[in-house]
Parts: structure tokens; sequence; C-alpha cells
């Protein structure tokens, strides 16, 4: 997905692959983003370029078929069960975010929409399809996703099941939890895991997903420590909402040894960057609802330079409470349950309005992906709910994928209006505490 000056961003390989006006493939991309991404790694050390070897090796490892390829929903899915059985996992949404990066957009939605796939389906999936009808994506062996909480992955998946010729198995998620609806989603996990467990040659016991589950464990604890780091002043950041990038990419490694790794470096890294007093102090503390532009969007460089800083996103944080590896399948039932997109979309309002709480943000800013009537369809009530608070919302509108829709000029004129009203509420406040500190009678 896009990445951000520093370290392998596209503009770090423009002069080396022909991006726009022509066409590259997919695995040429994934190929030259691991070459680089080693090479960096081994420099820096860092979590981002750690990040991008390992999604780059493993896309790289699917094209090459070095164990059978499973396509699934790496945010919703328990990833546990495919790496606890040394399979390959593939999500096509971050394949589209990479093709995005590499501007390589056009030929892929040209594609779908010769397949006759409506323009108001999301984009991510109408690249997607592009890129399978294109011949650009690994080939699958299954097609394994569940039913929240993006309602057209499962249709998308549909389409590409039909594609390829494969087996789609898809988890039907209960609306409300129960514990009619706990045993229904556990059983439907079981049919899964004894898929997959055929699927890897593999004798389907449930033991074997308990160095898996304590692996997401071990993440967990390093993913919340970074996260707290988070809540300090300043917070410590990636450029260009690479906080965002990390955490929703790195949703594929989830349930593999890799991904406590992942964070250990990202909260290793942030503590020696506050210590060495790297990060300059904020002005506006801002917390990020839904997705982020996966081109390359100059409008974070922006915002940073006007002291706006992104210091948490919904997507970024830990729902889930700790699994049980002695009981793995209950666990994730668990967390599919704790998801907060799952149910009534006062529950995604509630929980912006925590972390706008914890985090200390003066702002939210909602990017509203056009084609996502999911996201946006909670936007009035994540807008009463945070206003309720004195928390100003934001609402931005593009496309997450297609740049072509993106008017750069268009989105710092609205932010600028809405940065400007802030801070004049913010030293009202100020100047009001100040008042009543000195004894002041304030109207």
């Amino acid at each position: 997905m896009r990445a951000f000056e520093g370290d392998g961003t596209v503009d770090k390989y423009k002069t080396r692959l022909p991006l726009q006006g022509w066409s590259v493939s997919l695995e040429l991309i994934m190929r030259f983003i691991h070459r680089y991404q080693a090479s960096v790694f081994k420099k820096e050390g860092s979590a981002w370029s750690f990040l991008f070897r390992e999604v780059s090796r493993i896309t790289v490892d699917a094209f090459e078929r070095k164990a059978p390829v499973v396509w699934t929903t790496a945010y919703v899915f328990p990833m546990e069960m495919i790496w606890a059985l040394g399979l390959i996992p593939v999500d096509f949404e971050i394949l589209a975010g990479f093709l995005s990066a590499a501007y390589q957009t056009g030929p892929m939605l040209r594609a779908s929409d010769r397949f006759g796939l409506p323009q108001d389906t999301c984009t991510v999936h109408r690249i997607a399809v592009g890129a399978a009808l294109s011949d650009q994506l690994p080939r699958p062996d299954l097609i394994v996703t569940t039913t929240h909480y993006c309602d057209g992955k499962a249709k998308t998946n549909e389409i590409m099941a039909q594609r390829y010729g494969v087996e789609y198995l898809l988890v039907d998620m209960p609306l409300e939890d129960t514990e009619e609806a706990r045993a229904y989603l556990k059983g439907q996990l079981l049919l899964v895991f004894e898929r997959l467990s055929e699927l890897a040659k593999i004798p389907c016991r449930e033991e074997l997903l308990s160095e898996a589950v304590a692996s997401f464990n071990d993440m967990t604890r390093c993913m919340r420590r970074a996260n707290d780091l988070r809540k300090s002043t300043p917070c410590p950041f990636l450029p260009n909402n690479g906080g965002f990038i990390l955490n929703f990419v790195g949703t594929l490694l989830y349930g593999s040894h890799l991904a406590p790794t992942l964070y250990e470096l990202l909260d290793s890294q942030w503590r020696k960057e506050l210590e060495e007093r790297k990060f300059p102090q904020e002005k506006f503390r801002i917390l990020w609802l839904m997705a982020s532009p996966t081109f390359q969007a100059t409008i974070f460089e922006w915002l940073e330079d006007r002291g706006a800083r992104v210091v948490m996103e919904e997507l970024s944080h830990c729902y889930w409470g700790e699994m049980d590896p002695s009981r793995p399948l209950d666990s994730m039932v668990d967390r599919m349950f704790s998801n907060t997109f799952m149910g009534k979309a006062e529950r995604r309002a509630r929980t912006a309005v925590e972390l706008a709480k914890s985090y200390r943000v003066d702002c939210a800013i909602h990017f509203g992906h056009l084609p996502c009537r999911q996201a946006n369809g909670a936007l009035k009530l994540l807008r009463d709910a945070l206003e309720e608070e004195g928390i100003k919302l934001i609402q931005l509108e593009g496309d997450l994928a297609d740049p072509t829709g993106w008017d750069e000029v268009r989105v710092r004129n609205h932010l600028s209006a809405h940065l400007e009203m802030l801070q004049g509420e913010i030293s009202g406040r100020r100047a009001w505490a100040r008042g009543t500190h000195r004894g002041f009678e304030n109207p």
C-alpha cells in the first residue's frame, strides 16, 4: 500500500519501474519491494521495512506457489488457522492497495468496467477483479471469508471463485451475540478448519492452533504497548498516516511468528525516538476514522506541517481480549464477536468516543470512501456521539484507491477552514481555563 518518504515509497522507485502511463505486473512490483525493503531493514531495522519485506515475500511465495494459497479477509478472518497449517494467505484488498500505490489502477478499473462491474462498487474490489481478469494476482487454491464487516467482499469473492474455478467458503457472521449464535459460528469455523487442514494435508486437530493463538497473544501485548505510547505528548507517528497502513497491512501476519516481531520493533523504535525527542509537539491531536488513501496523497504531510497529527486510528486499536490457547476456536468466536464493527452502529460510535477520550484528541477525521456504504452509513451517529463530548468530526470524501477524483486543493481548503475554527475554539478554552485559574468570572 502507499508508503512514505524515506521508507521505500513509490517516489523511491519511480525511476526504476515504469509506473505512470505504463503497465507493470503486480509480481514485479512485489519482487522489487521485497528486495528494496530487505535492504532497508538490514540498514535501519524499522518496523515499516520489516512489515513490507515480509508481506512482499509472502506474496512472492504465493506467486511461486510454495504452498497452497488461501485468499481471505485478513482484518476479520482468524488468520491463526492459515498460519498454523503452513498455508499462504493472500488478501486481494491489500494487493489492490499495492497496485494503487504503484499507479496501476487505470488498467484494472478498465478491465472491471469491460467485465460489467458497476462503477459504484468499491474501487478496491473493482481493481482486484480487474487484476484477476488481467492475470495479475497469485492464483488461489481456496477462498474463505466472512460476511462482516464489508458487504462487498463476500460478493466479490463469488466472482473470484468463478474466475479461478475454486471452492469458496463463506462464514455467515451472526448479527447478535447469543449462545445460539456463538455455537453456530463455532460450527462454521470448525468446518473451515477441517477444509483448510485437508488442503494442507494435515490431520485436523484443534490443538494445532494453540501455538498460533499464543503468538497472537504475544502480538497483542506488544501492539498494546505501542498503542499506549501514542497517548504521549508529543505523540510518536509514522508519516503519511503510516500508523493506519502498518496496522491494516499487518493483519496479514496475525497468528504468525512475524506479528509479535513487527510490534516489538514498532514499540522499540517509538520509545527510542521519544527519548531522542524526534517528534515535534503537535497543535491538534486527531483520531482517524475508517480507511486512508492508498495512493500518494500529500494531505498528510500538509497536516503535519500545520501541527495536526493523527494519534490513533479506529482500525488500529486492540478491541479483543486475550485468547485461550487451550480453547482456540472458542477464543476466535470471542474475538470475532468483539469486533467494534459488529452489530449496531452505536457500538462503533461508542468506541470512537472512548478512543477520542483516551488519546485526548481535539477532533476526528472520517475518511468517507465514497462507495463504502457500511462506513458512511454510520456518519451521523459518529458525529452526534463525538460532538456530544465536544469533539468535532470532519468528513473527508474521496476514493481510497483511485486518485483521479482526488482534488488536493479542495481537500486542503476544506481542512484548513476546520482547523482554523478548531484553533479558535482551543484558544478560547485555554483562555477560559486561565481565567478560571486566576479567579476571574467567565460567562
